[in-house]
């Protein structure tokens, strides 16, 4: 750091776009914590004298304001070539000016409108770099462009502004190759929801300001909107600190922004972006789509397009690199394996009650149970619950369950990959193999015994939190199955209780992320899935009626994002009825 912790001290900056907003807050991250010599253009020339007068006044950097319209060629060479002439040479350019017009549709957008915003946001842009860059390659300083995260995941009624974003961001790439030799370094900043006169322009334009301003604050990791000091500050880390840093690389994208709760952050960016938008997931580009149009575009209208899906290098590692049925590509191969596996599973033929209603956690039993059936079905034989091979087997699917989720890390970020894995060539697309059958059987250990347990643990868990549900669940079966064992010849009878396991898989459904097992690829299973369920579910609840333990704290229903959204450990009390 500089002499008494200037971090920036003495060198000389241009921000186009500074008398308000992002660009006032990097005018005043430099004068004051850089101690740099600032110019700064823009077309309010009362704010930027004003802006001008406060800087030079406060110190310890100075500040100089030149009246600019960045549309404007001559404009832009004029502030290059004061600036030389005042201070003999130039370390920073940050380009910020631009605008970020009402919701409009391509419809609406005329051509000249059009262009109008591409000279202002991005050819601004172009021109301030060509006329300031013989002088950023005598002192090896650096460009700073101010872009946005809509050029990447998109924005509804913007195409105009995303466009011009999207260019910036691919300006920076470009520039960053050619002048990396000059040691010239090229960076954007695409800052998040930032608190400007722009953002107050629009969100009082929109007819709903308070519902725009929240929606905006929601979409942020922190829950509020960024400060013009802040988005400041980042272009000073820049300039000053991030001497390594050239161009736009992608290393965690929007990763670390989704934060604990993916799905929330993914639900507050789809009311702000739409229902569908891209996130950067490392070095990966993946599509997130939201709401019924947008899904039965995707998988039933274009279902071909999405067939072949692949979920991630870590879980293709595990069911033998398209060798079973999850990873397979879509065709002839992958039609006949699923329907091997489906005539399997359609030949389908209490440990719960030695609680004696004290509190449990049921999870493991429940686990063991469905395992059980699948098991009978892939190796013809069921074990005792206390069978310690059976034991071990479950403890390795919970563990790599539990594990892929987080390795799917390996497919947004291909250099993990430390352990070079030779793909082997199949030898007959259209016959099954003794390989084929072992990774089928493995994945039906996994898809059979996951997911079916945790949808049934998180209807049990809505049931207890839920006694007036619960208490109608029980009145049906009472009615309908009385005494006797609920077999599937009630299921058509049980509507209320069908309904509380179709609602359970609403608003906790496993594989939120995925699209693999969806449209043409739809799980072999599921008939036999649903059997489980509701076999499983109206005999317990015949059975038993679960409530919290007395004094304990309401379980957690946020879930556990993993391969599948698992409920948090939690006990109950089955008291026999």
């Amino acid at each position: 750091m500089a002499e008494g912790g200037l971090r920036y001290k003495d060198k000389v900056v241009i921000v186009t776009g500074g008398s308000k907003g992002i660009g006032e807050g990097a005018v005043r991250a430099f004068v004051k914590d850089g101690g740099s010599k600032v110019v700064f253009c823009s077309r309010g020339e009362e704010a930027g004298k004003k802006l001008e007068s406060e800087m030079n006044t406060s110190g310890p950097g100075e500040a100089l304001f030149i009246p600019c319209d960045v549309t404007k060629e001559e404009d832009i060479r004029n502030v290059i070539d004061k600036t030389v002439e005042k201070y003999g040479r130039i370390d920073c350019l940050i380009n910020n000016a631009g605008m970020h017009p009402p919701e409009q549709t391509i419809d609406d957008t005329s051509v000249e409108e059009f262009r109008s915003l591409l000279n202002l946001n991005l050819v601004s842009y172009f021109i301030a770099s060509k006329f300031a860059l013989p002088h950023l390659r005598k002192t090896q300083g650096n460009i700073i462009n101010m872009s946005s995260l809509v050029g990447i995941i998109g924005q509804t009624h913007a195409c105009a502004y995303v466009t011009t974003k999207g260019g910036i961001t691919s300006l920076t790439r470009a520039l960053a190759v050619d002048e990396a030799k000059y040691g010239v370094r090229v960076n954007t900043v695409s800052p998040g929801n930032i608190w400007t006169p722009m953002w107050d322009g629009l969100s009082k334009a929109s007819g709903n300001t308070e519902a725009m301003v929240k929606g905006g604050e929601e979409a942020q990791l922190l829950g509020r909107m960024g400060t013009i000091e802040e988005a400041g500050k980042v272009c000073l880390f820049l300039a000053a600190e991030a001497t390594f840093s050239t161009g736009r690389v992608p290393v965690f994208g929007h990763l670390r922004a989704l934060g604990g709760t993916p799905l929330l952050k993914m639900a507050a960016w789809r009311r702000q972006y739409g229902d569908v938008f891209t996130l950067r997931m490392g070095m990966e580009d993946e599509v997130v789509l939201n709401g019924y149009t947008a899904v039965k575009d995707a998988l039933v209208d274009r279902s071909e397009l999405f067939a072949s899906t692949i979920p991630g290098y870590l879980l293709d590692v595990l069911v033998g690199f398209g060798k079973g049925i999850l990873g397979a590509p879509w065709g002839p191969g992958y039609r006949q394996r699923k329907r091997f596996a489906t005539t399997v599973l359609k030949n389908l033929g209490m440990k719960v009650g030695q609680s004696n209603g004290q509190p449990v956690d049921i999870a493991h039993d429940v686990s063991v149970a469905v395992s059980n059936i699948i098991c009978s079905m892939t190796v013809g034989k069921r074990y005792d619950y206390e069978d310690e091979t059976f034991r071990e087997l479950y403890k390795a699917i919970a563990a790599i369950t539990f594990e892929v989720g987080t390795g799917r890390i390996i497919g947004a970020f291909p250099l993990l990959r430390f352990v070079p894995v030779e793909l082997e060539q199949q030898e007959k697309v259209d016959g099954l193999t003794v390989e084929n059958v072992l990774h089928m059987t493995t994945e039906l250990f996994f898809a059979g015994t996951e997911t079916t347990t945790n949808t049934l643990l998180w209807s049990l868990l809505f049931m207890t939190l839920n006694p007036d549900v619960q208490n109608k669940v029980q009145e049906e079966l009472d009615a309908v199955v009385g005494t006797s064992l609920p077999a599937l010849s009630h299921r058509s009878q049980l509507t209320y209780v069908n309904a509380c396991l179709l609602e359970t898989m609403k608003i906790r459904t496993l594989l939120q992320l995925h699209v693999l097992f969806s449209g043409r690829r739809v799980c072999p299973g599921e008939q036999l899935a649903r059997m489980e369920l509701f076999l499983f579910f109206s005999t317990l609840l015949q059975s038993f009626t679960f409530i919290t333990p007395e004094g304990a704290p309401a379980p957690n229903t946020d879930g556990i994002f993993r391969l599948t959204l698992k409920p948090h450990p939690f006990q109950l009390c089955a008291i026999r009825r």
